[in-house]
């Protein structure tokens, strides 16, 4: 499962209990949630199918996020924490200290689900 913009790209596959993901370049376009709600959507239907416990999101070659790349990560989390609890699974960010808006942005996120989010 790929997503392919012009300055970033999303590679994801599965494992047995894991969708492993990796974030490359800079989401920094106006409606970057054009392309990553749906991404996020067929993840979460393929990660409900096939029961996976942990998504985890390489976030280390992600030079920017901007806030609309942002709520479209919030709205993924949302839509996990209103699964039922046997649907729900975690979600952990593995993130690049040297960027200093990975430390402040992405560690909020742990905030609003600390049962799903999990930072490194």
């Amino acid at each position: 499962m790929e997503l392919n913009e012009e300055r970033f790209q999303v590679k994801c596959h599965f494992t047995q209990d894991n969708a492993e993901l990796e974030f490359i370049g800079k989401i920094d376009t106006p409606n970057p949630d054009k392309s990553l709600d749906p991404y996020f959507l067929a993840l979460h239907n393929k990660a409900l199918t096939d029961k996976i416990h942990n998504a985890v999101c390489n976030l280390e070659k992600l030079e920017f996020l901007n806030s609309n790349g942002i709520k479209s990560i919030v709205n993924w989390i949302l839509k996990i924490k209103s699964s039922s609890k046997e649907q729900q699974y975690k979600v952990t960010l593995v993130t690049n200290q040297q960027y200093t808006w990975q430390r402040s942005s992405i560690n909020v996120l742990s905030l609003m689900a600390p049962e799903i989010v999990i930072v490194k």
